[in-house]
């Protein structure tokens, strides 16, 4: 898979997660998503949603889906990241975006992002990238915006049966982002 861009250039090594990775894996996401509040980095959504973001047995299922990947960034021989890219139709759907606290800001969320987009087109030809993000995160839809991606207009209320937390506030919404991502 590709190289890294940024301070972590030549330092990360990309692959496909498989069910040694889990616990690794649910600690990575749930550090990045909910973590504590000493251990927050700018990613977090503690103060926004309650609860674990995922679960060991969430992510078996995601690693057993049809047409999903999740792809894992190594630094140093230890996992410092990842994210999944699944196939929907003419799309790839991009989520579960999730970097270590303490390796945030050196590049590694922009490098995981174009891996995943980049393994759409490799592997199934996708030129479109989906994601949602929530509404009230407007450092996060900023970030997605400056790397290509638009606002569809789509906004959905935050799905409570997807056992990824429960909203702090009742009216929290999820947005649709895109890009076209094929090749020139």
């Amino acid at each position: 898979m590709g190289e890294t861009t940024g301070a972590i250039k030549g330092t990360a090594r990309y692959r496909a997660a498989n069910e040694h990775d889990v616990d690794a894996l649910v600690q990575l996401v749930n550090a990045a998503y909910r973590p504590t509040a000493t251990a927050a980095g700018w990613t977090h959504e503690a103060a926004i949603i309650e609860g674990p973001r995922i679960t060991s047995s969430q992510l078996v299922d995601t690693l057993q889906a049809p047409n999903s990947v999740l792809l894992v960034a190594e630094v140093e021989g230890r996992i410092a990241g990842c994210i999944e890219v699944k196939a929907t139709g003419d799309a790839a759907y991009i989520g579960t975006l999730a970097v270590s606290p303490s390796m945030q800001d050196r590049g590694l969320g922009k490098a995981l992002l174009n891996e995943a987009e980049q393994f759409a087109i490799r592997r199934w030809n996708i030129g479109k990238a989906v994601m949602v993000v929530l509404s009230v995160r407007h450092e996060l839809i900023d970030f997605y915006l400056r790397r290509g991606y638009t606002r569809t207009g789509e906004l959905m209320r935050y799905p409570l049966d997807a056992g990824v937390g429960m909203p702090r506030d009742e009216n929290l919404t999820i947005e649709t982002l895109t890009r076209d991502i094929a090749r020139d």
